[in-house]
């Protein structure tokens, strides 16, 4: 099931890993070094004038995502969420298991004491007042670890559901860190009658009996929260109790782990169901076509919504090096809720002529010790405020020199992928708040 998009796969790709490692990624740049490639052409001295500027034409509105790289990633989400702003999200999880051991075998005449598929829990996101229901289905399809799956992917199951959990709230307490979810003894028989079969000789031929699972959430019962799981980590997995002869509390482990094909599930939905009260504001705003863009903007993770940017008047900087250049971008307090804890860091992407997002090679490291995109405090007007600031140097200096267009940037959640959050931040016509270009630049004559 692959996407057509294979650039922007590759790039989210990269981003995935440069997000699980952070430290071991950063490239390092002083604000005060022109981005040009040929330092010849710069002026023979070594104090240079610095010019600086932010009065540039922004417009912004906000988007849909494209679904987003899913696969094998080091984070799954599970839960359902009636966000007041951002409207219905709804995550699940395919997920394969492995046999523990080859020629596994129970010994003879085991009896099922129980079976329950278990999952290590992360952060938490959301009120997580509201219960909804985890649903498990059994595969009817196979997964491929060496495919590359997107988060709207769906595969076939079997019904009816083998495993609920009614009532699932996320919690995180340091006394239960996992998600527990009992499947049927049905299902659990027929496990315990591949010991010493065929099926239990390998991981493949274990395959070949049993696919997978889907785990879902009931969705005509919405809850509003919404659980980071670690999938491999060595808790999560399908444990097995059972007995034999006189002794019992045995157990099994059959693990998910990094041989182990997965793909996260996203669904969103901005518009309320029949029945439902309220009226979700992003969805006034989703492509609304505004000559002068808008003064609201939305980022939502999980293939949700992002925003395009699009800048004009950078041609009257001709002939110049940039030294830097920043998007900043500030949260607005009033319409966020502090039940929703805001994108920890933001990512832009350019945008070709076919339309495809690429990478503005601008993940650098400030010599404040910001990272670049990442959530700051800032004081404006004397007012604290939550800001972010996104580097485009690099992207910039192309666009001045012609060597890329112009077809504006994509702002999204840098690990949007398996990280549940949004912000609410102030669109480039916001009356006190607007996005800024702030550049800092030479001039080469």
């Amino acid at each position: 099931m692959k996407h057509p998009n294979s650039a922007k796969k590759n790039i989210l790709k990269y981003i995935i890993l440069v997000a699980s490692f952070f430290g071991a990624t950063t490239f390092f740049s002083s604000c005060e070094e022109p981005i040009i490639e040929n330092p010849g052409i710069l002026p023979p001295t070594d104090n240079l004038d610095l010019f600086r500027t932010d009065t540039f034409d922004i417009e912004s509105r906000t988007v849909r995502e494209d679904p987003l790289v899913s696969d094998e990633l080091p984070l799954s989400i599970l839960g359902s969420m009636n966000d007041p702003v951002f409207g219905v999200t709804c995550a699940g999880l395919y997920t394969e298991i492995r046999l523990p051991q080859a020629n596994l075998n129970l010994g003879t005449d085991p009896v099922l004491d129980s079976v329950v598929l278990i999952f290590r829990v992360g952060e938490i996101y959301g009120p997580s007042t509201e219960p909804t229901d985890l649903r498990v289905f059994e595969l009817d399809e196979d997964l491929d670890i060496e495919e590359d799956y997107f988060s709207n992917a769906e595969f076939s199951t079997i019904k009816p559901e083998i495993g609920t959990l009614t009532n699932f709230i996320p919690k995180f307490s340091t006394n239960d860190t996992t998600i527990r979810i009992r499947l049927s003894d049905d299902f659990g028989n027929r496990l315990i009658s591949y010991s010493g079969t065929g099926f239990f000789t390998t991981t493949d031929s274990f395959q070949q009996a049993l696919k997978g699972f889907f785990i879902t959430v009931n969705e005509n019962k919405i809850g509003d929260g919404l659980a980071t799981i670690i999938p491999d980590n060595g808790t999560s997995g399908l444990r097995l109790y059972y007995s034999r002869d006189t002794t019992t509390g045995l157990k099994v482990d059959f693990p998910i782990d990094n041989s182990t094909a997965r793909s996260n599930w996203y669904f969103h939905q901005y518009t309320a169901p029949p029945g439902w009260s309220g009226n979700y504001l992003v969805n006034d705003f989703i492509n609304r076509q505004s000559k002068t863009g808008d003064s609201i903007i939305f980022i939502q993770s999980m293939g949700g919504t992002k925003a395009l940017i699009e800048i004009n008047g950078y041609e009257r900087l001709a002939n110049v090096g940039i030294n830097k250049a920043e998007l900043i971008f500030n949260v607005i307090d009033d319409l966020s809720n502090e039940d929703f804890d805001p994108a920890t860091r933001l990512l832009v992407f350019r945008i070709n002529d076919e339309g495809e997002s690429l990478s503005t090679f601008d993940l650098i490291a400030e010599p404040s010790g910001h990272l670049d995109g990442f959530i700051r405090d800032e004081k404006i007007n004397g007012t604290d405020v939550s800001q972010y600031r996104v580097n485009i140097s690099r992207y910039f200096q192309r666009v001045l020199n012609g060597e890329i267009p112009n077809n504006g940037l994509y702002l999204v959640n840098f690990s949007g992928a398996f990280e549940a959050n949004r912000v609410i931040l102030a669109g480039a016509t916001h009356s006190s708040l607007p996005i800024k270009l702030e550049v800092t630049y030479t001039k080469l004559d």
